[in-house]
């Protein structure tokens, strides 16, 4: 129940809510998911090859390599 306003979340209810999550829910059920294991499990093999290229024990930002990681799973699709 999640509406973006101002670059942040804030929840949503009501008919809008219902209407948007009933033409989300099927995208997401897992025996289509599983049809995606592959994409989900080469992209993320490709990411960590990258972090562990990048990781040298300390903390950093890995915002822009999970984005990244996100786009090249839905472009896979």
């Amino acid at each position: 129940r999640f509406v973006k306003i101002d670059n942040s979340l804030n929840f949503s209810t009501g008919s809008k809510w219902k209407m948007r999550r009933r033409l989300l829910t099927p995208t997401f059920h897992f025996k289509i998911l599983n049809d995606f294991v592959g994409v989900f499990h080469d992209q993320a093999s490709i990411m960590v090859k990258r972090l562990s290229q990048v990781s040298d024990g300390r903390e950093f930002n890995i915002f822009n390599y999970i984005t990244l990681c996100a786009l090249d799973i839905i472009c896979g699709m």
